[in-house]
């Protein structure tokens, strides 16, 4: 699986855009760790991560009045709860290269292009200037 940024990803704030980016950073890290031990390291360090970039978007969703912040921060929990999930067993070997990549994907890739996207008509509807 590809996890390249791609400009279309772009929600129209430099400080999320800036996070998206070192999101798929780390998400390329945590798929490519070699041994378990730098897997679960990277996956920590991907997990504590999302939740920073997280904590950021909601904080934009609140400023600019975002009807759906409830929902999407509903999403992010549920993200950051798999992701915990697959933490816990990552030194157990017992998900395949596959399923982990499938995870890692849908949390960037989806969640960034449907839910982020709906987000980013509405930045660049109400929020013309950098607000971050």
């Amino acid at each position: 699986m590809a996890l390249d940024w791609d400009d279309r990803y772009s929600i129209g704030d430099g400080k999320i855009d800036s996070e998206h980016r070192e999101w798929f950073r780390l998400a390329k890290e945590f798929l490519t760790a070699g041994s378990m031990q730098l897997k679960y390291e990277s996956g920590k360090a991907f997990s504590r991560y999302m939740q920073h970039h997280f904590f950021h978007e909601e904080i934009l969703m609140r400023e600019i009045q975002y009807p759906f912040t409830a929902t999407h921060a509903k999403e992010h929990e549920g993200l950051v709860s798999t992701l915990n999930k697959i933490l816990d067993v990552v030194d157990q070997d017992v998900l395949s290269k596959e399923e982990m990549e499938e995870f890692v994907g849908y949390c960037l890739v989806k969640h960034i292009s449907t839910d982020d996207s709906q987000l980013a008509v509405y930045v660049r509807r109400n929020a013309p200037r950098q607000l971050m």
